[in-house]
């Protein structure tokens, strides 16, 4: 085996690594997190989102190795290997512009100080936070689905 298909191998398992991590992650919110967080009232569901907000910011690293790592391998590819590669790395990269242009005017931003969205109430904080559960359900489902997509490309040795 060759240095540049060891280094696309190890690129390939880091790609589905770092995307399965993301993947794990978001869906946890999703799935156990954010429902358990409904049932609280609005001043604690509030500072409960806005601790995991602080806690998630290490998981746009992930989405960074996950879509490097791809992208990487797909130029390094042996023998035309490195489709789903790119595809994955491709995906991954989608959800950095999607947060910051989709998520944070929109979800994030209107309540992200304090003071500010307990002026506008409870039923303002909760709406923001429900569409913020409603836009992060689409990183989670890129996630899974890149996820999905790299363990299907090394079982099958694509």
């Amino acid at each position: 085996m060759g240095f540049k298909t060891t280094i696309f191998r190890c690129l390939t398992r880091t790609t589905t690594i770092s995307a399965g991590l993301f993947a794990g992650g978001a869906a946890y919110i999703s799935l156990v997190e954010h429902p358990s967080r409904r049932k609280l009232e609005t001043k604690h569901m509030y500072l409960e989102w806005k601790e995991s907000l602080a806690h998630g910011k290490s998981m746009p690293l992930l989405v960074l190795v996950s879509s490097l790592s791809g992208i990487t391998a797909y130029l390094l590819k042996p023998k035309g290997k490195g489709i789903p590669w790119v595809l994955a790395g491709g995906a991954m990269a989608l959800i950095l512009p999607y947060t910051a242009l989709a998520m944070w005017p929109f979800a994030i931003g209107p309540i992200y100080d304090k003071q500010r969205a307990e002026k506008k109430g409870d039923e303002y904080m909760r709406r923001f936070m429900e569409k913020w559960n409603s836009l992060h359900t689409f990183r989670t489902v890129v996630g899974i689905v890149t996820f999905s997509g790299c363990v299907y490309a090394l079982s099958t040795k694509w």
